[in-house]
C-alpha cells in the first residue's frame, strides 16, 4: 500500500513564506490518511520512491495548492502523489490562537513491499 511515509514538515520560514502565509505557531496537521493510488504501471516498472508535496493550506483546512518538492525519481509516482494530495484534508495552522494559511511539505512513500506482487 502506498502512503504517507513519516510526517509532514513546516515549510514555513521565519518572517513569512512569500506565498501568502505567515509563520504559524502551530503548523497545519494532515487531517486523516492520503488516500494514494499505486499506479498499476510503476509497480509493473519496480518503480518505489518518495514524493515530497509542498502543500498551500488555506486558514480553514483546505488544500489551496500543491507543487512537487522534491521528486520521487518516478513521474507517475510524483503525479499519483500530487493527485492524492490535493484531495487530502488538513486541520489549519494557527497563528495567535487563530487559523492562518501556511506551508506543509508532506511526503507520500511508494514500496512495492506494501502492495505486494505487480499483477
Amino acid at each position: 500500500m502506498a502512503g504517507s511515509g513519516g510526517g509532514p514538515e513546516s515549510a514555513d520560514a521565519p518572517g513569512g513564506t512569500g506565498m501568502g502565509t505567515t509563520k504559524a505557531d502551530i503548523d497545519p496537521v494532515l487531517f486523516g490518511a492520503i488516500q494514494v493510488t499505486y499506479p498499476l504501471s510503476a509497480r509493473r516498472l519496480g518503480q518505489e520512491g518518495t514524493a515530497r508535496i509542498l502543500v498551500e493550506v488555506g486558514a480553514d483546512g483546505s488544500v489551496a495548492s500543491v507543487k512537487l518538492y522534491a521528486s520521487s525519481g518516478h513521474p507517475m509516482l510524483d503525479g499519483a502523489a500530487l493527485d492524492a494530495v490535493k484531495k487530502a484534508q488538513f486541520l489549519p495552522a494557527r497563528k495567535n490562537g487563530r487559523p492562518v494559511a501556511a506551508r506543509i511539505v508532506v511526503p507520500v512513500r511508494f514500496r512495492l513491499a506494501d502492495r505486494g506482487p505487480a499483477a
